[in-house]
């Protein structure tokens, strides 16, 4: 049973090969083929669940070709992946897990917790997180393991809050399981919030920042944070401790910037395909991180940088990206590194993260399930 998922893609992965299909080097669950503008297929397969995009005719004959190998269903119009609730329309769509969430809070008895305005705790001090007696560490794991499926899936804006209190999964205490509880009282607060994808285009645009020596790490290490939108509309978010220390707020927000420029030269490459191509435009709130990316600020103040953090500054001689400043006010990965103290600050914040600047959506494809009678549809 342990290799049944391995197996089955071997299997899967053999008959798409065999139908034409390419699998991509960057991702071995996604697979294309594409003939010309007109012409183009894509499947995105997660165990038995498959998105399928392209025009009519292709997606049509790749459907036909995976019935005639599995038990394969496809109706209808996409609602539901992964526990993923997805609205279509004539607007932009819609992701969110609104009827999870509630669920998830019944069984933790926090559906009727009162409401709070945001999920982390400017306060928090890692040490005084350590402080009081222990709590249940299996149910402390638990409700951790759910509140990262919401902020990796549909919620950044509660990702930065459940990394702090995720550290204390060892031995969690009562003061550390009071901050997960304010987690979840906001997200009972704001069960409905989710993502909106409507990209106008195939540009690729990055927000990065940084928290220098963040109060709520025990080691003092700073937090990267990146957002990363595709034509506007924000597909793929991280939330990170950094390895290292950072010896100055310079130098965290040039780590945070480098390591948001290495996954999106993955998210570059995963949609080439697609005609994502370079460069990138990567936004930084730091003017003298700026200078040190376009190298107008190598002083022997900044010898301490090493060459692995200054990789964004090579990939700008190369042309692959461009960088520009961004005030701090503006940065849409902002929510992404700290915890607010004032409710007006974090609603503009996480406002400004989720929400894309809307247009026409121009393509659309099917999605399969092995398993189920679901079908969808995938932009």
């Amino acid at each position: 049973m342990h290799q049944s998922g391995h197996n089955w893609h071997n299997l899967i992965d053999k008959d798409l090969v065999s139908h034409g299909m390419t699998r991509s080097e960057h991702d071995p669950c996604v697979y294309h083929r594409i003939s010309g503008q007109d012409k183009w297929v894509v499947i995105c397969l997660y165990v038995d669940d498959l998105f399928i995009g392209g025009d009519d005719r292709s997606k049509k004959e790749i459907i036909t070709y995976l019935k005639s190998k599995y038990n394969v269903s496809a109706e209808g119009e996409i609602s539901r992946y992964l526990g993923i609730s997805v609205m279509t329309g004539d607007g932009p769509w819609r992701l969110d897990q609104s009827r999870e969430i509630n669920e998830f809070l019944k069984e933790n008895n926090m559906d009727t917790s009162k409401p709070i305005d945001r999920p982390g705790d400017p306060t928090i001090k890692h040490e005084e997180m350590l402080n009081g007696p222990s709590v249940n560490q299996p149910h402390y794991r638990s409700i951790i393991g759910g509140l990262l499926w919401f902020a990796i899936a549909t919620r950044p804006d509660i990702l930065y809050a459940v990394n702090v209190v995720a550290q204390f999964q060892q031995n969690p205490t009562s003061r550390a399981w009071t901050a997960v509880k304010r987690i979840m009282r906001y997200l009972n607060t704001t069960k409905t919030i989710g993502i909106e994808i409507d990209p106008k285009n195939i540009d690729l645009t990055i927000f990065c920042d940084a928290n220098h020596g963040d109060a709520a790490l025990g080691d003092r290490l700073s937090i990267s944070g990146g957002a990363y939108y595709l034509g506007g509309s924000l597909v793929h978010w991280t939330c990170r401790k950094q390895r290292t220390p950072a010896h100055s707020a310079t130098e965290s927000e040039l780590i945070a910037a480098s390591e948001a420029v290495r996954e999106g030269i993955w998210l570059l490459r995963l949609g080439e395909v697609m005609g994502t191509s370079v460069p990138i435009l990567v936004h930084i709130d730091n003017k003298a991180a700026i200078d040190i990316a376009n190298a107008k600020g190598l002083t022997r103040r900044v010898k301490h940088i090493e060459i692995r953090d200054a990789y964004i500054r090579l990939l700008r001689e190369r042309g692959v990206v461009n960088v520009a400043h961004i005030p701090s006010l503006q940065n849409r990965s902002d929510v992404l590194t700290k915890a607010f103290s004032g409710p007006d600050a974090f609603i503009h914040a996480r406002n400004m993260l989720m929400k894309p600047v809307i247009q026409k959506r121009e393509a659309a494809g099917e999605c399969c399930d092995e398993s189920s009678s679901r079908t969808r549809n995938v932009f």
